[in-house]
């Protein structure tokens, strides 16, 4: 057993293969992968964002406005957004349309200098390193970015101090169920067993009642949680990837999205 990253809670052995091992908290559910990947940032450069965001910059725009809009309806319209991990822009620019002040962080300099071409505000680094205050935005949004993150406790508690009092927090990561796990472990011996769960990109595997067991921690209350369902941006010049990509989304292609309210 060993401690779980978020909440400390002990945690089992809930995966492996060759490579790598997961470990769920019997806390907070929260499934982790061990060793945590040395250099995660340079998996996302130039031929990441280009192949799966650019190339597809309509239908993830499209996309994004359709899920953004539940959340859009618990903030004040006119209030200033924060994007966490922005990528290349697209949702501070469904912000912006949508009459919000949105500005964006990422740790990619090509995605944040995509973003800063198309006249959008974004800055290049760390969250904590941004000059932020405190208590200075209606809404920060973590979209498929918080199981990327080593500390996700730490990103998590400076998304909540960056609030006003009646801000909210939306964050949106996959869902990925525990047959998923099972048929991974099972295809292990493929060596591609990995890639349905994101292995090891994703580090951290959330679930709807790890945000029940944390929001309490950061001053926040769940506001409201869904599911939707991916779209399926699936690479047809690979047939590797398409075919777990394919394998992944029948299987699972579900991602959640947790709305949570910094308490008055």
């Amino acid at each position: 057993m060993i401690k779980c990253p978020l909440c400390e809670g002990k945690s089992r052995k809930y995966w492996s293969d060759r490579l790598y091992k997961v470990y769920r908290c019997d806390s907070c559910l929260l499934s982790f992968i061990s060793p945590v990947p040395a250099d995660q940032e340079s998996i996302y450069g130039k031929e990441y964002f280009t192949r799966w965001y650019i190339e597809r910059y309509s239908a993830r725009k499209a996309y994004t406005r359709r899920i953004i809009s539940p959340i859009f309806k618990n903030a004040r319209k006119g209030g200033r957004l924060l994007d966490v991990g922005c990528g290349i822009g697209i949702l501070l620019e469904v912000a912006g349309e949508a009459g919000f002040e949105a500005y964006g962080q990422d740790t990619s300099g090509f995605a944040v200098g995509y973003t800063l071409k198309k006249g959008l505000r974004a800055f290049p680094g760390q969250l904590d390193e941004a000059g932020f205050s405190p208590c200075s935005f209606d809404i920060v949004t973590i979209f498929d970015v918080i199981a990327h993150i080593p500390d996700p406790a730490a990103c998590l508690e400076t998304c909540s101090r960056l609030l006003k009092p009646g801000g909210i927090l939306a964050v949106k990561t996959p869902l990925h169920a525990g047959r998923l796990f099972a048929i991974s472990e099972a295809l292990s011996f493929t060596g591609k067993g990995r890639s349905l769960l994101h292995l090891p990109a994703q580090i951290f595997h959330f679930c709807p009642e790890t945000f029940m067991v944390i929001s309490g921690k950061l001053g926040l209350e769940t506001v409201r949680g869904f599911c939707v369902r991916e779209p399926g941006f699936i690479d047809s010049k690979d047939f590797k990837v398409s075919a777990l990509a394919m394998l992944e989304r029948l299987l699972s292609g579900r991602s959640s999205i947790i709305i949570m309210k910094k308490r008055k």
